[in-house]
């Protein structure tokens, strides 16, 4: 991160921003805690979002490590659209009541952020990982 860029967005300010994404409204993405290197979500389980044999589909929790990182990103004030992402499907998501998220900042370089991400079920048991690069631009969110 630049020495004169800081962390400027707050949760608030990320909530409001994220109200405008349909899908992620959709989809039923919380937020729960945001720091400048931290962000963790929670994904409750609907029957829309579950596959043929039970379990959270693979679109599904993809769409929420990337979510969640990219928030996490965007959240020092720029716009950055994701360049590229991996998710480790590790267990099945067969859950109850929900899955959390979390995205850690690895780098906050001049051109790409790097993250990592965890899947876990309710009871704290690691399901996927994975990790997100984003492109950093000029434009500023909002």
């Amino acid at each position: 991160m630049d020495k004169n860029e800081k962390f400027t967005v707050s949760k608030d300010m990320m909530l409001k921003l994220n109200k405008r994404d349909m899908y992620m409204q959709w989809l039923g993405i919380e937020f729960l805690e945001l720091r400048e290197d931290y962000i963790m979500t929670k994904l409750p389980v609907r029957d829309e979002l579950l596959n043929n044999f039970g379990a959270i589909h693979g679109g599904v929790l993809y769409s929420l490590a990337d979510i969640t990182a990219g928030t996490l990103s965007c959240s020092h004030g720029r716009l950055t659209p994701t360049v590229d992402g991996h998710l480790n499907y590790m267990e099945p998501a067969i859950v109850k009541e929900y899955v959390t998220c979390e995205a850690k900042l690895k780098r906050y370089g001049a051109h790409l952020v790097s993250l990592n991400v965890e899947i876990k079920n309710e009871e704290g048991k690691l399901l996927d990982d994975g990790c997100f690069t984003f492109y950093r631009t000029e434009s500023p969110i909002g």
